[in-house]
């Protein structure tokens, strides 16, 4: 074993976990998954080095509890004052307009 994380091992393992959550989601893209590792790899060698995705995982792992603990109807998805109450509790205080946007770019069609 490697003991590295590929973009494509990223891309599979991602996918599993938030569907094994019941999160409502679009496919985590193998794009994604690239700038993902881009973002926490040291080497540059386009691998998650064992130690920089135990760092990657610990994050995911607290994003979901939040998630989870915030989607109040278990809808799977997040309302806007669901996401403002997250983001609150992740230590992010968003004006009403930046709350908005993130909302238009990232809600669905509904």
């Amino acid at each position: 074993q490697d003991m590295e994380i590929s973009a494509e091992e990223l891309q599979y393992i991602l996918n599993a976990v938030l569907e094994k959550n019941k999160i409502k989601f679009k496919k985590i893209s193998l794009l994604s998954c690239k700038n993902i590792i881009s973002l926490m790899a040291s080497s540059g060698n386009e691998k998650l080095e064992f130690s920089e995705f135990k760092l990657f995982w610990d994050k995911l792992k607290k994003w979901i509890s939040l998630y989870l603990h915030f989607d109040a109807d278990q809808s799977g998805t997040m309302s806007s004052h669901e996401l403002r109450l997250a983001l609150k509790a992740a230590g992010f205080q968003l004006n009403n307009y930046l709350l908005q946007l993130i909302v238009l770019r990232y809600s669905d069609d509904q």
